[in-house]
Order: structure tokens, then sequence, then C-alpha cells
């Protein structure tokens, strides 16, 4: 598949998404996940959120990254350890058994994107993942963020 195909394919996937996220209102995450967001994505400490709130056969569907949960601490613990790699969670869908957060990504000054990570849930564990990510120019980011920016 080629990378035009692959781009418009995301940005049909993102532009109801979007929708979704402007007009939802108030975040309706469970405590349990708000815990999550906060450790994993404001904190960084890839570890200790995934041991506390994933499965041990976590499954994962973003390439690069084994399956189960040691295998993801380990591919994402260096990430995120990165001093310029920046993690904003701007909101936190929740309903069921599945949980959407979406995410303001930013590597220094070059890179800027949103990436959106779904999750499957099962009694209080994420238990499978998938990911959708558009890189925003960063000339752009600000305003392009401006526009689905509700804190979570």
């Amino acid at each position: 598949m080629s990378s035009e195909m692959t781009i418009t394919r995301q940005t049909l996937l993102l532009a109801p998404l979007a929708a979704c996220v402007t007009a939802s209102g108030a975040a309706n995450a469970p405590a349990w996940l708000s815990d999550f967001v906060d450790i994993f994505y404001r904190r960084k400490d890839v570890r200790t959120a995934f041991e506390r709130y994933v499965a041990e056969d976590y499954i994962q569907h973003s390439e690069g990254i084994g399956q189960g949960r040691e295998a993801a601490i380990a591919a994402l613990s260096p990430m995120f350890a990165r001093p310029q790699f920046q993690l904003d969670p701007i909101r936190v869908m929740h309903d069921g058994s599945l949980a959407t957060v979406f995410v303001r990504v930013a590597v220094g000054a070059e890179v800027s994107a949103l990436v959106i990570d779904i999750f499957r849930i099962d009694q209080q564990r994420i238990v499978e993942h998938w990911d959708i990510k558009r890189e925003i120019p960063p000339a752009e980011a600000d305003a392009f963020f401006a526009n689905l920016d509700s804190r979570v």
C-alpha cells in the first residue's frame, strides 16, 4: 500500500473522531483510566502504568512493538525517557470496553503529531491497543490543537 493511500485512510479515520472530540464535552473516564493517563502520558512512567493497568498477555497492533506487556514496556520506556519526547493528553473518551486517548506528541521542535490510542478493556485492565497517528507541520500545530484542546 502506498504512503498516499495510508495517509488518506488515516485522514478519513481521523475526521469523524476529531468531530466526536470537539462535540463530546467533558471527559467521562473512570478513575482508574484517569490514573493510567496521568502515570503513562504525563509522568511518562511506562513500567508503573503498564504493571498496574495492562494485562500480561496484552495484544499490540502497533508496528515495531512485540506482543505482551513486557515487550511494550521494553519498546516504549527508552522512547518515553527522552527529554525531547513530549506527550500531552488532550481528551479521553470511555465507553464500556473501549477507551480512546487523544494525545499531542512532540519530539523537539521538528515533529508534532496527533496520536489516537484506542484501548480494549476487560475488568479495568487494558488488554488490546491500536493507534492512529497524523503528523502535523510544526508551524500549524498550535492552530490544529487549539480546535481539540480540552485538557483531561
